[in-house]
C-alpha cells in the first residue's frame, strides 16, 4: 500500500512555522494566555473560587527565616516535619499588651474605648486573613463577661496558627485537580501582582496523629517568566535596553555540596535583577525582612507556601531546545520528526490500516481468534491495535475509549504485547490517575509471578514520591529478581512447551466444539431447535397447537390473522387520530362494527360524488363550523335584506361596507373579495354545508365532524381505510370461525371490538409471524438425534497460559535488569543519583534505562525533567486521557517515539487550561503563526496554497492531540466494551451520548435498589453559611460514611457534588472527622467536583446536588437543552459534565436530594429521572420468587441445580436468579445476534469464605443464539458460520469471568446432575475473574 501524497514538499520549508509554532506554545505554557498575559504563576493568597491557595511565611518571621536559612546549606538540614499545633503562632506583640495594661492601670474610665482603638489601628496595620474573625471573637467575650483583665487575655491570645492555615491548604490540596505544594522565595511586586523569584516543588504529608511532614523536591526552579515580563514592561517604559542574563529554568540542588553555594548562586541573581530595576541590593538571608523599591517595582525576602498548577517547566525546556536547534540551522533528528509531524499533517493523507486489519481479523478461524498471546484477557478491539501496532508504517494510532470501557485494560495490553516482543513503551498522561492505575494493573499481573511476599517489579515511575528504580536495585528486591529469573531460566524450556501446547489445546478445543455443534447440519432442524424456546415462551399460551395441527393451513390462516388484525389496527387508529372518530362509542360487537363501517362509507362516498359534480370550487371548506355556518347565513340573509326594489343597494354603501369586513374577519383565509359578488356561488356552498350539518348530526353518536373532513379533503382518505377495515374484519370473521379457540387465546372476542385493538398479536412484526409459521410448519416433522456437546476447558486453559505468559514476560524484564546491574552498576547508580536529584538523564546512559526497562511511567509535564529530547528512543509512546492533554504538551512526547499511540474521548473533558485560554489573547498569537505559514508557502501554486491554507488552524493550542493526530491517524478504533459499571449505571451516558454504542459486560447479581438509591433530604430553613452549599446533605454523608464503617464495608467510595464550595464544605467535615484516615486509607475516599472526577472510579458514589427547592443554581453547572448547547455559555462543558460525573461509579450511584429529580431543571433533572425510572421498574434479581411455572425448562434446570452435591454442600452460599437475560449482554456484543426476547438463563451466585463472588451461568439449549437469517448466508455455509460467531461471542464473556454451563434436552437424556455438579465444582471453586 503506497503513502498518498498530496503535493510536492520540496518547495515548502517549514523552518520559520516551526520556530514561531515553538514560541507560541512556550507563551502558551507559561501565560496560559490570560486576558492580560502576565506569568500565571504568582502569588494571589485566594484563588477564584475563594479557596485560600497562598500563605505568606512573612506574617511568622521565625518559620520565614527557617525558609530562607535552607538556602545557605542547599537543603541540606534535617527534614521539616512533625508540625502542629501552636508551633509557629501570631499573638498580640508585647508593646500592644503594654499599652492596654497601661490604660487600665491609669484610666479605667476610658479602658474600654481606648482599648479597642489601640486593637483596631493595630489591625489596621497587619495583613492577617482573618482579622475581622479576631476583632469580633475578643468583643463577644468581652461583652459575654469572659475577659476580666483584657491585657493578660491578649497576652495568650493566638491571632493565627500556622497549623490552622497550613490545614486548610492542605485540605484544599484533595479539592483541587493538577495542584501541587511549593516554598516561594523572594518576590517581586509589579502592577499589583506579586510574582515569586524562585520556588521549590513540596510534598506535605498529614501523619495519622494530624501533623504536617514536608519533603523538598531536589530541584529548584527560577521564575524566568515572571523576571522576563517584568524586566521588559519596565525597559520598555524606561526606553533601555533589554538586557537581563538568567540561567537556566531548573537549578539541580545536588550540583551544590559547599556551604553558601547556592545561595550565593541565587544572590548573584538577586544583584543583577537590583541593577537592572535601579533598586539597592540586598542580602537574601537576611535575618529580618527586607524590601526594597522604587515607583515601579519591589523586591523583598519574602517567602510563601502555595498550591499551584503542576509545572510545565520541563515542557518549556524541550521547546527551548527545540527552538535554538531551529534557530541554529543545525542538523537534528529531532527537528526532522517534528518537521515531518507538521509537514505530514499540511499535505499528507496517512496509510490506512483499518481494512486490512480488519478483514485480517475477520479471515481468521474462530480457533486462532481465542488462542492469542497475552497474559490477559483481550477482545475483539484490543486485538485488534495491537495487530495494527505491528503493522511495519502503522505509526499514529488514536483510540476513542469512553468511560469505562478499558482504555487503561487497552494501555496494559500495549505494554505487555510490547515487553513480550521486547520493544520499549513510554507511557505518559497529564492525569496522576490515569498513571497509578496502569502501573497498578501492571504490577496485579507481575505479582501473579511474585516469590516472595513483595516485590518492586522492574517498571519504573519516573516523577513518583517513592520512585521505583531505587527500590529495584536494593539489594534485598534485586536478590527477588535474580530469584525470579533464575527459576524461569531453569524451566523455561518446559514454559515454552506448555504456552504452545495450551494454544494448540485452545484450538484443538474449540474446533472440536465447532464440529459437534455443526454436527447439526440441516437448516430445518437448527431452525426447530432455534425457535422451540422462543415458541415456548411467547407462544405457547397463545397459541391451540391442537386445533392448529387438525386445521389445514393453520400456519397461514395465522399469518392472515395477523395481518388483518394489524391492518385493523392501522385503520382505526389513523380514522381516530385524523379525523376524532371514535367507532367504540357506539357498536361493541365485531359485525355491528361492519355493518357501522358500511353505512358510513356510503355516506362520504354520497358527499364524495355531490361535491364533485355540483362544487368544482369551495371558498369556505377550510374554515367552516357549525357556528360559521349559521354567521354564513345570517349574512346572506342580511346581504338579501339591504338589497331594494329597482335601486338594488343604492345607498346601502356603508352597511355593505360593515357586512363585507365581519365576512373576511371570519372568513379571513376564503379569499372571497366580496360577499356581494359571489352571493350566488356562496348561497350555493351553503347548501353542501348544511348537509354537512345533516351528516354531523346522523353520526354525532361517533364523533364524527364532516366539516373538518372538508377541510383536510379527506373523502377519498376515509373511504379507502374504511374499505380496508371492513375487508380486514371480513379475514378476522373467517380465521376466527376456523380457529375459536386459538383466536380465545390471543385475546380476540368478536364480540368486543376492543379486544382487536389490545390483541396480543400486535405485539410481534412480521420477521416473528415468518419465524412462527416457519416454525409450525417443522413442528410435527422434524426430530433431532442426541448430540452431547463436549465441555470446553477454555476458561482454565486461558488462565493457565496467562499465568505463563506473565511468567515468560517477567523473565525478559528480570534478565534486562539482571543483565544491567552485572554489566553496568556504575550506570546504575549515577542513574539512582539522577533519578533521585531529578535530572535530565544523559544521552548515552538513557539508552542504557531503556534497555534495562523498557516500560517507563511517567506524568507528561515531568518527561522532560528526566528524559532528554532524544528521537524516537521509545519503539512505543502512550499518551492517555488525551483530550485532556493539549497539542503544546504532547509535541514533545510524541518527538521520543518511533510510534505513538493517543487514548482518549471528546465527550469527555478538555484541557482546562486551553479551555479557559483567552480567545483574543490566543488569536493575537496564533495569526504570527498563521502569517509565517503564509508567508512560508508562497511558493506554492495558488490552488496548492488554497487547499492548505486553512490546516494551520489544527496546530491552535484549543485542539487536544486527540483532535489533532485523528487527521493524520494510520489506525483508528473505539472501545465499545463497558466494564466498570452495571447497565442501569452507564446506561445514561450510553444512551445520551454514545447512542446506545457501549456493549456492558458487568453483569449485575445484585438488587436494583443496592445499585441506585435516592436519598432525600430534608434542610433547615436557615440560610446556608456559604453560598453553594447545603449543610443538611453534607451531614447525610458523613452519617453515610460512618454507618458505611460500622458495617465493615470494603470497597473504595467517591464523593461528587457540582459546587467547589460543597466540595470544600464536605471535605472539611470528612477531614476534620476521627475516621479520616480510615476514610482515606481503607475506603480511598476521594472528595470531588463534576469537573474533576474524569479519569476516577470508585464502588460507590454519592451525589451531593445541593440545590434545594427555593433554588436554580443547578443551570449554571449543566445544560438546560442538550439540543441547544450553542446557545448556552460553556454549552459542551456542561453536557460533558453530565457524561463524566455520572460514569464513574463500579457497584452503586446514590443520590442525595433536596429537591425531587422532577423538580429539577434541565439536563441535570432529567439525568436524575432516568435514574430514578430505573431505580423504580421492576428488577429482574426479584425474579427468583416469579419463577414461571408455565415454562417447561425453568422447573426442570432448577430442580436439577438443586439435587447436585455441590449446592447440598454450599446452600447457604449459593444464590439462583433464574430468567436471567444473557441475551442482552450477547447482543451488545453483536446487536443482530439472533437471541430470543425472552429470558430462558439462570445467574448462579457463589460467595467464598471472604464473601468474594463467582457467577456462574446456566444456559439451557444454546443452540438459539447460533443462527439468523441474513442474506449472504446459505446452506452451504449456514451451520459452522453462525456456530462459530456464537462460541466467540461466549468465549468474550466467559473470559471476563462468567463461565458457561450449557445444558440442552440432549444432555438431559444422560446423567445432567453429575454434568452439572462437576461444572459448578470447576467454575464456584476457582477464581476465574
Amino acid at each position: 500500500m503506497a503513502r498518498l501524497i498530496i503535493m510536492d514538499k520540496i518547495s515548502f520549508n517549514p523552518k520559520g512555522f516551526l520556530i514561531e509554532l515553538c514560541k507560541y506554545y512556550m507563551e502558551f505554557l507559561e501565560t496560559d494566555f490570560k486576558e492580560n498575559r502576565p506569568p500565571s504563576r504568582r502569588v494571589s493568597v485566594y484563588n477564584k473560587e475563594g479557596i485560600l491557595t497562598d500563605i505568606d511565611l512573612a506574617k511568622y518571621p521565625k518559620l520565614n527565616q527557617y525558609f530562607l536559612g535552607l538556602l545557605s546549606d542547599n537543603f541540606q538540614s534535617a527534614p521539616f516535619e512533625n508540625i502542629g499545633k501552636r508551633d509557629f503562632i501570631i499573638k498580640f506583640p508585647e508593646d500592644i499588651v503594654n499599652q492596654i495594661k497601661e490604660i487600665q492601670n491609669n484610666s479605667p474610665l476610658f479602658e474600654k474605648s481606648l482599648s479597642e482603638q489601640i486593637i483596631i489601628d493595630f489591625f489596621k496595620k497587619q495583613n492577617l486573613p482573618n482579622k475581622d474573625v479576631v476583632k469580633k471573637d475578643i468583643q463577644e467575650n468581652t461583652k459575654k463577661g469572659k475577659v476580666k483583665d483584657l491585657a493578660a487575655y491578649l497576652s495568650e491570645y493566638i491571632i493565627l496558627d500556622l497549623y490552622d492555615e497550613l490545614y486548610d491548604l492542605w485540605k484544599n490540596k484533595q479539592v483541587l485537580d493538577k495542584q501541587d505544594f511549593y516554598i516561594y522565595f523572594l518576590d517581586i511586586r509589579y502592577e499589583n501582582f506579586v510574582y515569586p523569584i524562585f520556588y521549590i516543588p513540596i510534598s506535605i504529608e498529614r501523619t495519622d496523629e494530624g501533623k504536617f511532614i514536608f519533603e523538598f523536591d531536589p530541584v529548584f526552579l527560577i521564575n524566568k517568566k515572571a523576571i522576563q515580563f517584568v524586566s521588559k514592561k519596565i525597559a520598555d517604559e524606561q526606553n533601555k535596553e533589554w538586557k537581563i542574563n538568567l540561567p537556566p529554568r531548573h537549578i539541580y540542588l545536588s550540583k551544590f555540596e559547599g556551604k553558601d553555594e547556592l545561595l550565593k548562586y541565587l544572590q548573584g541573581i538577586i544583584n543583577e535583577l537590583c541593577n537592572f530595576f535601579g533598586l539597592k541590593s540586598f542580602q537574601i538571608n537576611s535575618s529580618e525582612p527586607v524590601g526594597v523599591k522604587n515607583d515601579k517595582v519591589r523586591l523583598s525576602n519574602n517567602c510563601y507556601l502555595s498550591l499551584f498548577d503542576k509545572s510545565d517547566e520541563a515542557l518549556l525546556n524541550d521547546y527551548e531546545e527545540l527552538l535554538n536547534l531551529a534557530l541554529s540551522g543545525e542538523e537534528a533528528k529531532t527537528l526532522e520528526i517534528f518537521s515531518k509531524l507538521s509537514t505530514d499533517y499540511l499535505f499528507e493523507n496517512p496509510m490506512s490500516f483499518e481494512r486490512e486489519v480488519e478483514q485480517e481479523y475477520d479471515s481468521q478461524s474462530v480457533c486462532e481468534k481465542l488462542a492469542y498471546n497475552s497474559p490477559i484477557p483481550l477482545n475483539k478491539e484490543q486485538l485488534q491495535v495491537l495487530r495494527a501496532l505491528d503493522k511495519k508504517d502503522s505509526d499514529r494510532i488514536v483510540i476513542e475509549g469512553p468511560p469505562g470501557t478499558g482504555k487503561s485494560h487497552t494501555i496494559t495490553a500495549i505494554i505487555y504485547n510490547a515487553l513480550l516482543n521486547k520493544k520499549s513503551v513510554l507511557m505518559v498522561s497529564d492525569k496522576k490517575e490515569a498513571l497509578d492505575v496502569v502501573e497498578e494493573k501492571i504490577n496485579d499481573v507481575l505479582d501473579k509471578m511474585k516469590l516472595e511476599d513483595f516485590i518492586q517489579n522492574p517498571i519504573v515511575r519516573l516523577g513518583k514520591k517513592e520512585n521505583t528504580f531505587a527500590g529495584i536495585f536494593k539489594q534485598i528486591n534485586y536478590d527477588k529478581i535474580k530469584s525470579r529469573f533464575n527459576t524461569y531460566k531453569r524451566h523455561k524450556e518446559q514454559i515454552e512447551k506448555e504456552i504452545d501446547n495450551i494454544l494448540a489445546n485452545i484450538k484443538s478445543d474449540i474446533k472440536n466444539e465447532v464440529e459437534v455443534s455443526s454436527s447439526l447440519n440441516t437448516i430445518a432442524i437448527n431452525h426447530l431447535l432455534v425457535y422451540e424456546d422462543t415458541f415456548n415462551a411467547l407462544w405457547k399460551d397463545l397459541v391451540d397447537l391442537d386445533e392448529l395441527e387438525n386445521v389445514e393451513n393453520s400456519p397461514e390462516l395465522l399469518s392472515k390473522l395477523w395481518t388483518a388484525v394489524s391492518q385493523f389496527y392501522k385503520d382505526y387508529a389513523c380514522l381516530f387520530q385524523n379525523y376524532r372518530i371514535d367507532f367504540l362509542a357506539s357498536v361493541s360487537t365485531l359485525s355491528g362494527f361492519r355493518t357501522i363501517i358500511i353505512s358510513l362509507n356510503k355516506d362520504i362516498k354520497a358527499l364524495h360524488k355531490k361535491i364533485i359534480d355540483q362544487y368544482p370550487s369551495l371558498y369556505l371548506s377550510k374554515e367552516m363550523s357549525k357556528d360559521n355556518l349559521l354567521f354564513l347565513e345570517d349574512c346572506l340573509q342580511r346581504l338579501e335584506e339591504l338589497k331594494k326594489p329597482i335601486i338594488g343597494y343604492l345607498f346601502c354603501g356603508k352597511q355593505l361596507e360593515i357586512l363585507e369586513n365581519q365576512f373576511k374577519e371570519k372568513f379571513f383565509l376564503s379569499g372571497v373579495e366580496s360577499i356581494r359578488n359571489c352571493k350566488d356561488e356562496l348561497s350555493a356552498e351553503t347548501q353542501l354545508y348544511k348537509y354537512c350539518q345533516k351528516l354531523n348530526e346522523s353520526w354525532a353518536n361517533i364523533g364524527l365532524n364532516f366539516f373538518l373532513i372538508l377541510k383536510e379533503n379527506g373523502c377519498e382518505a376515509i373511504c379507502k381505510r374504511l374499505q380496508q377495515l371492513a375487508i380486514a374484519i371480513d379475514d378476522i370473521l373467517s380465521v376466527n370461525e376456523k380457529l375459536p379457540i386459538t383466536c380465545g387465546k390471543i385475546g380476540m372476542n368478536i364480540l368486543d371490538v376492543n379486544s382487536m385493538i389490545s390483541s396480543k398479536l400486535l405485539r410481534f412484526q412480521e420477521d416473528d409471524i415468518s419465524e412462527l409459521k416457519r416454525y409450525l410448519n417443522t413442528f410435527f416433522i422434524v426430530s433431532a438425534e442426541s448430540v452431547k456437546l463436549l465441555c470446553s476447558n477454555y476458561i482454565e486453559d486461558r488462565k493457565t497460559l496467562e499465568n505463563r505468559l506473565v511468567f515468560k514476560m517477567t523473565s525478559i524484564l528480570d534478565e534486562s535488569v539482571v543483565n544491567f546491574r552485572e554489566n553496568f552498576k556504575n550506570d546504575a547508580e549515577a542513574l539512582r543519583k539522577i533519578i533521585r536529584a531529578k535530572k535530565k538523564i544523559p544521552k548515552d546512559l538513557l539508552i542504557k534505562l531503556v534497555d534495562a526497562f523498557p516500560c517507563l511511567i511517567v506524568s507528561i509535564r515531568e518527561l522532560g525533567e528526566f528524559i532528554p529530547l532524544e528521537p524516537n528512543i521509545f519503539d512505543i509512546v502512550i499518551i492517555d486521557e488525551a483530550s485532556q492533554v493539549s497539542i503544546a504538551q504532547a509535541f514533545p512526547a510524541i518527538l521520543r517515539a518511533r510510534k505513538v499511540v493517543v487514548l482518549g474521548d471528546e465527550k469527555q473533558y478538555s484541557n482546562v487550561k486551553s479551555h479557559n485560554a483567552s480567545v483574543a489573547v490566543n488569536n493575537f498569537l496564533f495569526n504570527s503563526v498563521k502569517d509565517v505559514f503564509q508567508r512560508s508557502i508562497l511558493s506554492l501554486s495558488d490552488s496548492e496554497q488554497e487547499r492548505v491554507k486553512d490546516k494551520v488552524i489544527n496546530f491552535n493550542i484549543k485542539n487536544s492531540i486527540l483532535d489533532f493526530m485523528r487527521n493524520i491517524t494510520n489506525y483508528q478504533c473505539s472501545l465499545k466494551k463497558h466494564f466498570r459499571g452495571y447497565i442501569e449505571i452507564i446506561g445514561y451516558s450510553n444512551e445520551i451520548f454514545y447512542q446506545n454504542a457501549l456493549q456492558v459486560m458487568k453483569i449485575r447479581g445484585k438488587s436494583i435498589k443496592d445499585v441506585i438509591q435516592f436519598h432525600y433530604i430534608k434542610p433547615d430553613d436557615k440560610p446556608e453559611k456559604y453560598k453553594n452549599t447545603n449543610q443538611a446533605e453534607v451531614d447525610f454523608i458523613i452519617d453515610e460514611l460512618q454507618r458505611l464503617k460500622s458495617e465493615g464495608f470494603k470497597g473504595t467510595v467517591g464523593i461528587i457534588t457540582p459546587f467547589t464550595n460543597q466540595q470544600k464544605l464536605i471535605t472539611n467535615q470528612v477531614y476534620d472527622s476521627e475516621n479520616w484516615q480510615l476514610y482515606q486509607n481503607e475506603f480511598k475516599l476521594k472528595i470531588m467536583t463534576f469537573d474533576s472526577c474524569q479519569g476516577d472510579e470508585k464502588d460507590i458514589i454519592y451525589y451531593s446536588m445541593v440545590e434545594k427547592s427555593n433554588e436554580d443554581i443547578l443551570k449554571y453547572i449543566f445544560p438546560i437543552k442538550l439540543t441547544n448547547l450553542d446557545e448556552e455559555e460553556d454549552g459542551n462543558l456542561k453536557a460533558q459534565r453530565l457524561n463524566v460525573g455520572f460514569s464513574r461509579a463500579k457497584e452503586s450511584i446514590r443520590f442525595v436530594l433536596s429537591k425531587n429529580p422532577e423538580d429539577i431543571r434541565g439536563e441535570a433533572g432529567k439525568a436524575l429521572q432516568f435514574y430514578k425510572r430505573h431505580h423504580e421498574k421492576p428488577d429482574d434479581i426479584d425474579i427468583f420468587n416469579k419463577m414461571d411455572l408455565k415454562s417447561k425448562m425453568e422447573p426442570v434446570l432448577y430442580n436439577l441445580v438443586i439435587q447436585t452435591p455441590f449446592y447440598i454442600e454450599n446452600k447457604d452460599r449459593i444464590e439462583i436468579i433464574p430468567q436471567f437475560d444473557i441475551g442482552r449482554y450477547i447482543k451488545q456484543l453483536n446487536p443482530l445476534a439472533h437471541i430470543p426476547d425472552y429470558r430462558s438463563d439462570f445467574l448462579l451466585i457463589y460467595r467464598d469464605d471472604l464473601n468474594k463472588t463467582n457467577m456462574v451461568i446456566l444456559e439451557y439449549d444454546g443452540f438459539e443464539h447460533h443462527f439468523k437469517d441474513m442474506g449472504f448466508v446459505n446452506e452451504t455455509n449456514f451451520d459452522r458460520f453462525y456456530i462459530e460467531e456464537d462460541i466467540e461471542r461466549r468465549k468474550t464473556i466467559e473470559s471476563y469471568g462468567y463461565p458457561f454451563i450449557r445444558m440442552n434436552k440432549f444432555l438431559l437424556r444422560g446423567d445432567p446432575v453429575v454434568h452439572l455438579n462437576d461444572d459448578l465444582e470447576r467454575y464456584c471453586k476457582k477464581n476465574f475473574k
